[in-house]
């Protein structure tokens, strides 16, 4: 099939007429406007003393590595609340440095955010040749992670998926496709009794979505339902448990990779991954 035909299908067409006549053909983002950035809604801790940090990039700089005179980007941080709600934005200034070290939690403190919830980045000048390739900037860069609890390092984890795109007019739009079918996404970490988890889920469809958890056991089966609004996280909590074991989790939703930011709770330090 013409490849112009087939970007024409997937930007114009839901995912899941496509997957109702093509069933191995499953699509997990929608195609944004032309000339829109993208990004991840990353998860912000900043309950029970957490800290969330963004190792940000200068786009533009790796892009052009000879060009001598490499201009200040503005970066947009807009953040969402677990339920989808626009809580607030702001711009800030990336240095010519190539990277630069973020406090998320500093920039949701200026705009009275002391509540964990999402946020995104929008690169302002993306270079003017990625339209000419059909191309997108999309940020899903590293999340660093911290509590002074757990220890005095940081732990990091990179985005998960293109999640939601701004055009030139400053109007967002959710990308996550939304499946026709329920689908099974399997946890490949096996959870520990002894250890405590957390399981953000993110939900970057236009609809409400229910998310089913099975968590298998030698002896049983624990069943759960989480739901999360559109744009919106919910959290699956494992507990610590007195049977020294382990068990395995199945994810069941409609969204087509439904794959969960997971914490692993130790007694003096942490870890975070995808699962």
């Amino acid at each position: 099939m013409n490849e112009k035909i087939k970007y024409w299908i997937k930007k114009n067409v839901p995912s899941r007429y496509i997957e109702l006549l093509f069933p191995a053909m499953v699509g997990v983002t929608k195609v944004p406007s032309k000339g829109a950035t993208i990004s991840d809604l990353f998860i912000l801790r900043m309950e029970d003393n957490w800290q969330t940090f963004f190792e940000l990039l200068n786009i533009n700089q790796i892009m052009n590595p000879t060009k001598r005179e490499i201009k200040e980007e503005r970066v947009s941080f807009l953040f969402y609340s677990s339920a989808g709600e626009f809580l607030g934005g702001k711009e800030i200034d990336l240095s010519i440095q190539m990277k630069k070290t973020i406090d998320v939690n500093h920039i949701a403190n200026t705009l009275d955010i002391t509540k964990d919830c999402l946020f995104s980045i929008f690169h302002k000048t993306p270079p003017k040749w990625f339209e000419s390739y059909n191309s997108f900037l999309a940020e899903r860069g590293y999340t660093g992670y911290l509590n002074p609890e757990k220890g005095n390092i940081k732990s990091y984890v990179h985005g998960n998926l293109d999640s939601i795109a701004i055009n030139s007019n400053k109007k967002t739009k959710l990308l996550g496709e939304v499946s026709l079918r329920q689908k099974e996404y399997r946890l490949q970490h096996t959870l520990d009794d002894n250890k405590e988890y957390e399981l953000f889920f993110v939900n970057p469809s236009l609809k409400k979505q229910a998310i089913y958890f099975h968590e298998q056991r030698v002896a049983e089966e624990l069943k759960t339902q989480l739901i999360i609004p559109s744009g919106g996280m919910g959290k699956y909590v494992k507990p610590i448990r007195e049977l020294q074991s382990s068990s395995r989790l199945i994810i069941k939703s409609k969204l087509p990779l439904a794959r969960p930011v997971v914490f692993k709770h130790m007694e003096t330090s942490f870890d975070v991954f995808h699962g």
